[in-house]
């Protein structure tokens, strides 16, 4: 039975962190998404890049 409520338990925390993560991503996106195409350029990216961009600043 311990064995069970510590698999539920690790299931459900890392279910939270997934989330918390994802929303780090959107939040990062939507900072990116917020920049002129001369400001993104000058960071070495383009405005198609920007999900994968979020996704590799949040660890995805």
């Amino acid at each position: 039975m311990a064995h069970h409520m510590t698999g539920t338990f690790g299931a459900v925390g890392r279910f939270f962190n997934d989330i918390g993560r994802a929303r780090n991503m959107a939040l990062t996106y939507e900072r990116l998404a917020r920049l002129s195409d001369n400001e993104l350029g000058r960071r070495g990216l383009k405005r198609t890049e920007l999900a994968q961009e979020a996704a590799r600043r949040c660890g995805f």
